[in-house]
């Protein structure tokens, strides 16, 4: 591995497992938030993560619909995401459960857009449904809080955790054809199954943007600017797991791995 490559390996790593809160770059706020969410009651914490694993599968069916139709992806520029996610957020961020919910579904679905291009600019094939499930995937990397204590989140355990769930689906879509899976995702337990291994990290960031539009945080920052903050940073997850891949393509998985662990954060 060249120095090069192994300082774009320092650095992924360093993004992946350094977050901290999802909300990095509001972190002065994090105890309010944390606070927040340890309040919020358990009706209202089911029911966000209902809606995260919803929003996942409509993410999920939109992707598959696009290459059933066989539809090129086309590559908006980086200002339409962030003028779009900014806009939907001012304009849905304090409507309660029925705002959120539908702020949430379009900032992700500009969030995969943009995953989308950067694996694309990784080398990946992204019309391959191992790509389109690799691409979900991301949405799993949250980083850490309070509320996923109990989970192991080292970025490679982490995808081991998901690789079962992955394969799994990509054959029940290879074996039943894109048009029985999209008509089919909610049933189908192999995907279900990765919806909601995916569900149980991305409900941490639906939960902080949850609770982030309900304190006053909202006059110094404003919603929109929190859904550029989550933009930011899936995009950061997705450009380190994606520079991973490439590196593993040239040189090996477990080479790869073998210097990821190798690296001792500074």
């Amino acid at each position: 591995m060249t120095p090069e490559e192994q300082k774009l390996l320092r650095q992924a790593k360093s993004n992946l497992e350094n977050i901290g809160l999802i909300m990095s770059g509001v972190n002065y706020v994090g105890d309010k938030l944390e606070s927040t969410i340890n309040y919020l009651p358990k009706t209202a914490q089911s029911k966000v993560s209902k809606i995260a694993q919803n929003v996942l599968l409509k993410v999920m069916k939109t992707n598959l619909l696009t290459m059933h139709k066989d539809k090129p992806f086309k590559k908006p520029k980086s200002s339409i995401y962030k003028t779009s996610v900014t806009a939907s957020g001012i304009g849905l961020g304090f409507l309660g459960f029925v705002g959120f919910s539908a702020d949430l579904l379009f900032t992700t679905k500009m969030m995969m857009r943009s995953i989308l291009d950067i694996a694309r600019s990784k080398g990946e094939d992204i019309h391959t449904t191992e790509t389109q499930l690799e691409c979900l995937t991301i949405f799993a990397l949250g980083g850490t809080s309070k509320e996923d204590d109990s989970l192991e989140t080292s970025y490679y355990a982490i995808r081991m955790g998901l690789r079962t769930a992955i394969d799994a689906s990509s054959k029940y879509i290879t074996e039943n054809g894109l048009k029985t899976a999209i008509n089919k995702l909610a049933t189908s337990a192999p995907i279900m199954q990765l919806i909601t291994k995916i569900t149980t990290r991305f409900k941490i960031t639906a939960l902080e943007k949850f609770a982030a539009e309900g304190i006053p945080i909202a006059g110094a920052i404003g919603a929109g600017t929190l859904n550029l903050v989550f933009m930011n940073h899936f995009q950061k997850m997705a450009e380190a797991h994606f520079t991973i891949k490439q590196l593993e393509r040239k040189y090996g998985e477990e080479q790869v791995k073998m210097h990821y662990k190798a690296i001792i954060e500074e």
